[in-house]
């Protein structure tokens, strides 16, 4: 007695079970990849800030400081005259870098409204403002 295998019936079954187990294999590495490109993307941009803040010098406008930086996060005008602009961008560096990280960047302006001071990277507490 004869027992007749219908081989393109296996073979789809092998070639569907392939198909399976390639998915299963490139959607987790997809996701990796996806996950790395939005975290790299975060990471630049707070270069962004570090590297604009090295652009700003004494002796600059608030025009120019402004077309570098942009808006400031609050500002505090002083009795002489003078005008400070705080820049304040916190960003996640994750539970293994220290969670947030605050960079801080302060200017002074004389009552002209040219640079006469800058300050990075200072403590972040505003009590007393």
């Amino acid at each position: 007695m004869y027992l007749f295998v219908d081989n393109d019936k296996i073979l789809k079954k092998y070639a569907e079970g392939i198909h399976m187990y390639g998915l299963m294999i490139l959607l987790p590495i997809a996701f990796v990849v996806i996950l790395l490109a939005i975290c790299f993307s975060i990471v630049k941009s707070g270069n962004n800030f570090r590297d604009n803040s090295k652009q700003i010098i004494n002796g600059m406008t608030k025009s120019q400081v402004q077309s570098i930086m942009g808006s400031p996060s609050f500002t505090k005008t002083h009795q002489d005259g003078s005008v400070e602009w705080v820049y304040e961008k916190s960003e996640w560096k994750g539970f293994l870098r220290g969670g947030t990280m605050t960079r801080r960047m302060e200017i002074v302006f004389n009552s002209s409204g040219v640079v006469i001071s800058v300050g990075r990277n200072q403590n972040c507490d505003r009590s007393g403002w």
